[in-house]
């Protein structure tokens, strides 16, 4: 299985520092990622770090590109564990915004996950928002 992680991701590896903002006790952290169209179903993405301990609270996700009829996306607090959503449709282009119940980031990373890959291409784009606390 390969290792995918968001520009964001792939620049904190690189330096120090993230693209977030705090409003009140809300924070929010960006992430975008460019498909490679080599992603199978299954496959992780570590989309953004976020502090060791705090709770997503919601998320928006933004696709652009072809992604195959039957694709869809899940995030995760965990690499394949616990689920904040599932079942995310990126079959067209389009907006998917959820506040959901508290789930604790125990590792400090956000991950999303291809749960269903129709006939992905190279330089389709998920953008999106985590909000945490």
């Amino acid at each position: 299985m390969a290792n995918y992680k968001s520009v964001e991701v792939t620049a904190k590896d690189a330096s120090p520092g993230e693209k977030m903002m705090n409003i009140g006790h809300v924070k929010s952290a960006e992430f975008s990622y460019v498909t490679l169209g080599s992603e199978a179903a299954t496959e992780y993405i570590e989309a953004v770090k976020i502090p060791i301990g705090s709770k997503v609270i919601g998320y928006t996700v933004v696709t652009t590109g072809t992604f195959g009829t039957s694709a869809a996306l899940g995030i995760g607090v965990t690499a394949g564990g616990v689920e904040v959503a599932t079942g995310i449709d990126i079959a067209a282009d389009g907006t998917d915004t959820a506040f959901v119940v508290p789930v604790a980031a125990n590792a400090g990373s956000v991950w999303i996950e291809f749960e269903h890959v129709g006939s992905g291409n190279a330089a389709d784009t998920i953008d999106g928002i985590i909000l945490y606390i």
